[in-house]
């Protein structure tokens, strides 16, 4: 790290960002008193405030040939350490990203990790095809939750303007402030439907998705993000799929392993389907041969 020689405080703040004993002794409410907290470069925020935090101070840093910007934040919500300490940039690469990460791994252990990118197509030419990639790393030092979160769109082809499309965020709070880093896990299901206008009973197709809940998702096999309205408790897994007119309510039973879904007529919301069956948890994903 590196500062402008204008903000240069008698605390050595760089060595404190870097130190995992500093953060393993962290004590979160106690945080405006904190030598980082008091760091003289800070300034007060004049930006446009966010619905659920509240940005305190800013200042600019410069690390591993990034500049970012850093932020005090206060959340809205009620929370026994509300306090986070966030450094981002949204002119960053996927390089960049993983020197972070790497930076990250030096000084404070292997962290547990979430890739969630997929490809998308905007078109059938390669210039269409992109990536969207969406990473989050973390560390948990003592009561401390440090997270390097890297997202952005990334063309098949390489293109020069595109290298401002992507964002990288280095964040240190309290543990209890985010949702745990978990990996995603494939669920199968299978099972018959009823036609409710004939009663007619049919087979479900099997098929087979992600569960996502750090991010609070359902996703295809290619991680692409599905459905709307996604509810995860250690109960049951509740979400609502689409299809080209109708909406498809879904929960799936934790304990049992029990799905039952609804079909609804996305114009009127009239009910046209029911569906039941099980889930079962994939343990291994990848081709059999």
């Amino acid at each position: 790290w590196s500062f402008p020689s204008s903000t240069i405080a008698r605390e050595n703040i760089i060595s404190l960002i870097e130190d995992r004993q500093y953060w393993e002794s962290f004590e979160w409410d106690k945080t405006e008193n904190s030598p980082i907290w008091i760091f003289q470069g800070w300034k007060e925020f004049i930006g446009k405030q966010d619905a659920n935090k509240i940005f305190v101070k800013e200042g600019t840093f410069f690390f591993l040939g990034i500049d970012f910007t850093g932020y005090q934040i206060l959340q809205n919500a009620p929370a026994k350490n509300p306090w986070s300490l966030s450094f981002s940039s949204t002119k960053t690469s996927v390089a960049q990203c993983e020197e972070i990460v790497a930076w990250g791994s030096s000084k404070f252990g292997i962290p547990k990790s979430l890739d969630t990118s997929y490809e998308i197509a905007f078109g059938s030419t390669p210039e269409a095809q992109v990536q969207f990639v969406e990473k989050i790393y973390e560390w948990i030092v003592g009561s401390t939750s440090i997270t390097v979160s890297c997202g952005g769109t990334v063309p098949k082809i390489p293109r020069q303007e595109s290298a401002t499309a992507f964002a990288t965020v280095l964040s240190f709070t309290h543990q209890s402030n985010n949702k745990p880093v978990t990996p995603l896990f494939a669920l199968k299901c299978f099972g018959k439907m009823i036609v409710l206008a004939d009663a007619s009973t049919h087979a479900l197709d099997p098929f087979t998705f992600l569960v996502d809940t750090h991010w609070g998702k359902v996703r295809n096999l290619r991680k692409v993000p599905l459905g709307k309205q996604f509810s995860v408790t250690p109960e049951a897994i509740s979400f609502i799929l689409e299809t080209n007119d109708m909406d498809v309510d879904y929960r799936i039973d934790r304990l049992t392993g029990q799905v039952f879904g609804e079909a609804r007529q996305r114009k009127n919301q009239k009910k046209v389907m029911r569906l039941s069956g099980e889930c079962e948890k994939v343990t291994a994903m990848g081709p059999k041969f």
